[in-house]
């Protein structure tokens, strides 16, 4: 059985590398090192994917510092490192999952990364919460086979829980059905920290698997 997300090659660009050229507002100009990186992320399907997860999590980050904001908090970035640690997993092609085709003839696939991406994305047009993990749990290698979607979040304190979950399975969840052919068992989804508020409690943090 493959290895869940296997250690395919990297293209060399790291997500320091993309995030620096995110956050530089200078038009790039032909021949320069950002045209370059531009050019290449065009090319590349793995930066690509890296770059849309970083404009989501700046997008929650901004919502959290205007959260914290208003409540007159000191903003909590300790998980960060934890999901740019994921994303450089998450980022790779890992294994590659059969599509059916009318002709044999025919070897139709996508990777498995381009799969966690898409759900990274039905999660971003959910507020108040970010994607920390992301885990596809059986062998899509095999057509047909039950697949069990892991996801593990952080949440903005103020945003409920049972509602932010419900809305990120079902965005998740018509995602997969309209631009994969897994067979999904379930998305279970645990939110292992929530941020922004001034105390957090241990039953704050829940799980909601389906």
């Amino acid at each position: 059985m493959t290895t869940p997300m296997d250690n395919t090659p990297e293209c060399g660009v790291t997500l320091e590398q993309l995030s620096e050229h995110l956050q530089t507002d200078a038009p790039s100009t032909t021949g320069s090192p950002a045209a370059g990186l531009e050019s290449h992320i065009r090319q590349c399907p793995q930066c690509r994917h890296r770059v849309a997860a970083l404009q989501q999590l700046n997008g929650f980050t901004k919502e959290l510092i205007t959260h914290e904001t208003e409540e007159a908090g000191g903003p909590d970035t300790s998980w960060l490192e934890e999901m740019l640690s994921n994303l450089n997993l998450e980022t790779k092609a890992g294994r590659s999952i059969p599509l059916a085709s009318s002709r044999e003839s025919d070897a139709l696939s996508q990777t498995e990364g381009s799969v966690i991406a898409l759900i990274r994305s039905a999660g971003d047009a959910v507020a108040g919460i970010a994607i920390g993990r992301c885990r596809l749990v059986g062998d899509v290698t095999v057509l047909g086979e039950l697949i069990t979607i892991n996801i593990t979040v952080t949440a903005i304190w103020g945003h409920t829980i049972t509602e932010t979950t419900r809305s990120l399975r079902s965005a998740v969840a018509q995602a997969l059905a309209t631009h994969t052919e897994l067979n999904i068992e379930g998305i279970n989804i645990t939110v292992n920290d929530i941020t922004g508020g001034v105390e957090q409690k241990e039953d704050d943090y829940v799980s909601a698997g389906h």
